[in-house]
């Protein structure tokens, strides 16, 4: 990896210091690239800040030959409050998991993975609330009928009472294609149905 830049501030007097460094795009394999690799990490009692903050972030894109890549994105900040992590994916073909679920002996994969495209991935926990949140959304081709699936999941502090969380989830199912006949989606939820059963 090569270092793309690298900042160091030192500023004893005002009790502020700081570093940063970020690497350059860099293809760590024939189909894999990293696009961002960032850190930082700073000290100052300026204005009552309250000492060490710090942030990392990266970003991994698979596949980099396709149309469509599929990515990771990861990042911590750190900060007096505690620790916050996020990530993120898209782009995942369902077959991916089923390619993984076959190599393990005497399991077989759904039949429906393989018509199924995760677009996205978002997650999030935050060790100083103890918040999390967790977000996924994909692509289920049944036929010529395409359906939108989505699940977020909530957990955050009651706003009323710091000492209970409560939960959120919201599952969600839509039609993407436009001018689809009532028997074209019948047929592709019979088929859907049928697809839920391992092979």
């Amino acid at each position: 990896l090569a270092i793309d830049q690298l900042d160091i501030t030192l500023d004893p007097a005002a009790s502020s210091y700081s570093l940063y460094i970020a690497f350059a795009q860099a293809d760590l394999l024939a189909t894999l690239s990293l696009d961002e690799l960032v850190a930082a990490l700073q000290y100052s009692t300026v204005d009552g800040a309250g000492g060490i903050t710090g942030t990392f972030r990266t970003k991994l894109t698979f596949d980099t030959a396709a149309d469509n890549p599929a990515t990771l994105y990861l990042a911590a900040d750190y900060s007096a409050a505690g620790l916050v992590f996020t990530g993120s994916a898209g782009n995942i073909p369902g077959a991916e998991f089923a390619t993984y679920i076959e190599s393990i002996p005497g399991l077989s994969a759904p039949a429906f993975l393989n018509a199924i495209t995760i677009t996205s991935i978002d997650a999030m926990y935050n060790t100083g609330t103890g918040d999390v949140a967790f977000t996924i959304a994909a692509d289920w081709l049944i036929g010529s009928v395409t359906l939108a699936l989505g699940l977020s999941i909530t957990m955050e502090q009651d706003p009323a009472n710091a000492d209970h969380y409560r939960q959120i989830v919201v599952a969600s199912v839509a039609l993407d294609n436009a001018g689809v006949s009532i028997s074209e989606l019948v047929g592709a939820i019979d088929s859907g149905l049928a697809g839920l059963l391992p092979s």
